[in-house]
């Protein structure tokens, strides 16, 4: 791409990337660059002088300590004094008494959706079973990953606290509806209607370790999903182990009121082919950006 596009992209607040992957990722771009320009083995200075401004908006205050030691320690694309000014900033998180030229901000702050105020220890089959929800925000967001309940090889697991699984496999899909109906309707089936998939997850597979005492666990997607403001869309979960399985599962008192967080509404409906529904069941937590 173009220098003006990657001074875009790295500009943005909501990019999910952690700051060592995007400097490397700069670094690389402005080594081809040069070979572009006959110019084989790149010094840190030329390569600095070809990204520009690019390279101030890599937040290298962002990082830990370590890993802006570990990328600093044998290289000198930074000065003397940009290296001591930003482990200054690390050490402290005092932004105001020192000159930083580079953002010292996190790059995306990341928040949590709970649909539920109950989880039940109760033996909700989950065995190949499809559970699904439907929703929309009245913002744009990212939607970065979901949250899932443990599952037992029986109910037997929610009496002695032991008998969980070692592991077990999800698939997960994130699909866009077209042309929703019953939009005013939010305790009415929004089925029946076109979708295409825009992410998700093929097969994850989870550890019980992974649970330990929490009632749920983050899945992150394979990619975000951009989401668009007052557009339906639906996630899809499916537990991949067979029958016999069952489930925590979680309760809400007040279904169809829109749930508000971080500034974003949702609203939820009932898909088809679920027995999740907008007062019961799986899919606890919706992860999110907003941009």
């Amino acid at each position: 791409m173009s220098r003006v596009s990657l001074l875009k992209v790295v500009s943005y607040d909501w990019l999910q990337i952690s700051e060592i992957s995007l400097y490397k990722a700069c670094i690389s771009w402005a080594e081809t660059q040069l070979k572009k320009l006959q110019v084989e083995s790149p010094t840190e200075h030329a390569i600095r002088e070809q990204l520009g401004e690019v390279f101030y908006k890599i937040r290298f205050p962002s990082m830990s300590v370590e890993k802006f030691a570990q990328l600093s320690g044998h290289s000198d694309i930074l000065t003397c004094a940009e290296k001591a000014s930003i482990y200054y900033y690390i050490g402290t998180k005092d932004h105001e008494n020192i000159t930083l030229s580079f953002d010292w901000r996190n790059r995306y702050n990341e928040a949590m959706l709970t649909r539920f105020k109950t989880v039940v220890n109760s033996n909700w089959g989950c065995g190949n079973q499809q559970d699904a929800i439907q929703f929309k925000t009245d913002k744009g967001i990212i939607l970065t990953a979901i949250g899932t309940y443990p599952i037992a090889n029986n109910n037997g697991y929610y009496n002695n606290g032991h008998n969980i699984q070692n592991s077990f496999t999800l698939t997960i899909d994130v699909n866009k509806n077209a042309h929703p109906h019953h939009q005013n309707q939010r305790h009415q089936l929004l089925g029946h209607q076109s979708s295409h998939r825009v992410g998700g997850v093929p097969s994850v597979t989870l550890n019980a370790t992974m649970f330990d005492n929490k009632n749920s666990v983050k899945v992150q997607l394979n990619e975000t999903v951009e989401i668009k403001a007052d557009v339906h869309y639906t996630i899809r979960m499916r537990h991949v182990n067979g029958n016999g399985c069952y489930s925590r599962y979680g309760q809400t008192d007040v279904p169809n009121d829109p749930v508000r967080a971080e500034d974003v509404t949702f609203w939820f409906y009932n898909a088809e082919s679920s027995s999740t529904t907008t007062s019961s069941g799986q899919i606890p937590q919706l992860y999110y950006i907003v941009v």
